[in-house]
């Protein structure tokens, strides 16, 4: 990598030591409730509660019921199928006048085998979207990744080498060079209290864990040096000492593990730490990345920002985002006190039955005596059978599954996961619902669910520009195998001339929220189709008017304005539709009629004209004021019972 390092002098480079350790120890400390809270959400989805209860009594019931689980696996469910399920991930298309269209293409199939091969896209966007979904915020980092390795491997000996017996095994360094996409858990992430995004924050600081023979090697390549002052500081605790809280340690109770040796696992702590700092005192602040051990205030690395695109590379994706902040809100938040709420009310439920379950008998003191074990069908043989009486000690109040199920009810409504979202039909409405009632509710519970994926859309999309601004950087001549239209195997090379990626292509994520149910989708593609089809054949039968019919040019002109109108209600339907790339399911309009019958305001005055033209009242064709005499042929593709 072509980077560059720094290069002070010792007073500058411990001032600014002084002040990332400030400033970190600032932003951990700021955030200590915060990690608590941390602690409670990870708790309440992995469904954890004290081992034991003492009130009402020793023993007592402890269950957590799965509220926040249920809410975020619906989501979380939804949400992969319908980032992951269509294909390709990424649409190109030229943003910029004079933008070569041919080479969309050759992006969309760049970015699919990046996402598919390298950055194994599924698998970490699933995790990047679980953390996003618990937590209310998600971070990936996306970088450029160079190591070297030593591995064992089987050579080819020609006849001379194996008549003189050399060893067909030997050991050979393979290199790794490559874009890659982790996600940082959220608290390993730390900025200032005070930061609206992470773009404009005046640090943002990963927490790193790895170990010795890890470091040693980057040492080696050149990446790393000062390692042996850090080599006898191995962590010791995963708390963090800024804040005591320790939320490593409780995902890894949530798993059943319990660390019994730090210091057997050989970890190091470091700080890759990305700031604006004003280092040579001209006014203005440089972009570096310091890698730092902060218990022996160690630097390890610190160079400058080595990406041309200029961005920091934690891309973060929140649930549902809060104004002019950072970290955002999770279903884990949204559920806190409701999932507290019916964790007591389905206990004090279970307890109250508990305790009417338990039958009691009372007995006259002056009559007291041994009546052994109690079993079904004993007989009690009692001088007098009032002597022993049973009694209850409680009773079942249907007040508690009332409670239970209001609290289900605020929850639902407070997280939009109901019984459609999860795949059962209403427990309201039961059988009664029709399919054309359920289809609007599917769609009508979708409203939530289009807000949460045009988040991950946005997200989606500045992974894909920062991986190939990456490639376009460190490997501009990379040659791709991926699997051509014939289904063959064919050589791709990123397409060359690009100055500016984010300047010249749009990209777009293709998920909509038309993937979450085949059905829907299936049923909305229908119906497009058949809206496209009338308004199709209505410009047909225009054009062949035109040209088929001797008509006066004002007429003709005014026809090919109806024949543009009609053309921008396709644009508009198209587009109310969810779908990306308008212009491959529009053909493109003859320059004649472009040209024709004024400016776009003309096109505004036939669009009122539109309604009786669209197959009219009952399925007729209506026909402009004058034009009684033109021909009329069948509409294509109309159909009087479509919608």
């Amino acid at each position: 990598m072509d980077e560059l390092k720094v290069s002070v002098d010792e007073s500058v480079r411990t001032k600014v030591i002084n002040w990332v350790d400030e400033q970190i120890t600032t932003a951990l400390k700021d955030r200590v409730e915060l990690e608590k809270r941390w602690v409670k959400w990870v708790n309440q989805y992995e469904e954890i509660l004290p081992n034991k209860k003492t009130f009402p009594w020793e023993g007592c019931s402890n269950i957590s019921v799965p509220v926040v689980p249920t809410a975020v696996e619906t989501i979380h469910a939804r949400e992969v199928n319908t980032v992951f399920a269509v294909r390709p991930y990424i649409q190109v298309k030229p943003k910029k006048e004079g933008a070569d269209r041919e080479k969309c293409q050759m992006l969309e199939m760049a970015l699919d085998y990046i996402f598919d091969s390298i950055l194994n896209i599924y698998t970490k966007g699933s995790e990047w979207f679980l953390e996003k979904d618990k937590m209310g915020t998600a971070f990936a980092k996306v970088y450029w990744h160079f190591d070297r390795k030593k591995v064992l491997k089987k050579k080819k000996l020609n006849l001379l080498e194996r008549i003189t017996g050399q060893n067909e095994w030997g050991f050979k360094f393979v290199e790794t060079d490559k874009a890659c996409f982790d996600v940082v858990p959220i608290e390993d992430l730390v900025f200032p209290s005070n930061s609206k995004n992470i773009s404009t924050a005046s640090f943002v600081a990963q927490k790193i864990r790895t170990q010795l023979h890890k470091l040693e090697a980057k040492e080696q390549l050149g990446i790393y040096e000062n390692i042996d002052r850090i080599k006898p500081h191995t962590l010791s605790t995963t708390a963090s000492p800024d804040t005591g809280v320790d939320v490593q340690r409780t995902k890894e109770q949530a798993e059943h593990i319990i660390r019994t040796n730090e210091n057997a696992l050989g970890e190091y702590e470091l700080y890759e730490v990305h700031f604006d700092y004003d280092i040579d005192g001209d006014g203005f602040p440089e972009y570096t990345v310091m890698t730092l051990h902060r218990e022996t205030r160690t630097v390890v690395r610190w160079t400058y920002f080595p990406y041309q695109h200029g961005r920091r590379p934690f891309i973060p994706l929140n649930y549902m985002p809060r104004v002019n902040r950072i970290y955002g809100l999770g279903i884990c938040e949204m559920s806190e006190h409701l999932q507290d709420a019916t964790n007591t009310v389905f206990n004090q439920t279970i307890d109250n039955m508990t305790i009417a379950n338990a039958k009691c008998f009372k007995g006259r003191k002056s009559s007291r005596k041994d009546i052994g074990k109690i079993y079904p069908g004993k007989i009690f043989w009692l001088d007098d059978p009032t002597d022993l009486v049973e009694f209850m000690m409680g009773d079942v109040h249907q007040s508690n599954f009332l409670l239970h199920s209001l609290l289900r009810d605020y929850h639902e409504r407070r997280t939009k996961v109901n019984d459609y979202t999860t795949g059962r039909e209403s427990s309201i409405v039961k059988s009664r619902a029709t399919a054309t009632g359920t289809l609007a509710l599917l769609q009508e519970s979708g409203r939530h669910f289009d807000l949460i994926i045009n988040n991950t859309r946005q997200a989606i999309v500045e992974l894909a520009y920062q991986v190939l601004e990456l490639y376009f950087q460190y490997a501009p001549y990379k040659v791709f195998q991926v699997t051509g239209k014939d289904g063959q195997m064919m050589n791709l090379e990123l397409p060359s001339g690009i100055e500016s990626l984010r300047e010249e292509y749009e990209f777009y994520a293709t998920a909509t929220s038309l993937a979450v149910n085949k059905e829907i989708e299936k049923q909305s593609n229908l119906i497009l189709m058949q809206q496209l089809g009338t308004i199709f054949g209505q410009m047909i039968q225009l054009l062949q008017a035109i040209y088929m019919t001797p008509l006066p040019d004002d007429v003709k002109n005014f026809m090919m304005g109806v024949v543009r109108a009609y053309f921008t209600l396709a644009e508009d339907l198209v587009r109310s539709f969810e779908k990306i790339d308008i212009k491959s399911y529009l053909p493109e309009l003859p320059d004649l009629v472009k040209t024709a019958f004024g400016g776009a305001g003309s096109v505004e005055q036939m669009m009122s004209m539109m309604q009786g033209m669209v197959g009219g009242q009952n399925g007729s064709v209506g026909v402009p004021t004058g034009m009684e005499n033109v021909p009329q042929e069948p509409s294509m593709g109309s159909d009087s019972s479509q919608p």
